[in-house]
């Protein structure tokens, strides 16, 4: 679940627990981007990868014209591009904060590598 049920949201993690050792950390904690994608783009993306990357197998598979499919795998790399876009401003902010003493360098390089996928 990615959005409220009641207001639809983004919802926040904020606690995480190992089934194995039951350490558990709590912290907010962010989706990588390809997470972040709407429902239907990751969908998209998922059968992308398992077509092989070939969007004329994939338009068959899908039932879609080469066109249409060509159009949404369009929007969904607009909208990755949109949330890549938004991850560098919140990197430039976060380098901000750091050089300005507002976080620490570890803390600001933990949440850097958060951002990117790093974690």
């Amino acid at each position: 679940m990615q959005n409220c049920l009641t207001c639809s949201e983004e919802l926040k993690i904020e606690k995480l627990s190992c089934t194995s050792c039951d350490i558990t950390y709590q912290g907010e904690f962010r989706l990588h981007r390809m997470a972040r994608l709407p429902k239907e783009h990751r969908r998209l993306a998922e059968q992308l990868l398992f077509c092989g990357g070939n969007l004329k197998e994939l338009a068959i598979k899908m039932e879609l014209s080469y066109p249409t499919l060509r159009k949404y795998v369009d929007e969904m790399i607009m909208e990755l591009t949109k949330l890549q876009q938004a991850d560098q401003a919140e990197i430039e902010n976060i380098l901000a904060r750091i050089e300005s003493n507002d976080i620490s360098s570890g803390k600001g390089m933990r949440l850097i590598q958060e951002i990117n996928g790093e974690y």
